[in-house]
């Protein structure tokens, strides 16, 4: 059976995917330029892709061990 792949995911797990915790992760998606944060109706999602993206991003590029 074939495994379905998530495009978006909860607080809990979006902060278990960053390695934050749940208030922090609360803290980031307050923020207008946090850009894997969105809602529907009064759920807090996070986009999968741009969650990865955004990780990306705070690097800036550097390769860490």
């Amino acid at each position: 059976m074939e495994q379905i792949k998530k495009l978006s995911v909860e607080a809990k797990e979006a902060a278990q995917m960053i390695g934050v915790g749940r208030s922090k992760i609360y803290e980031l998606a307050a923020k207008p330029d946090f850009y894997p944060a969105f809602r529907i109706g009064r759920k807090l999602l996070f986009n999968v892709a741009k969650l990865q993206q955004w990780i990306d991003e705070q690097k800036g590029g550097h390769q860490y061990v």
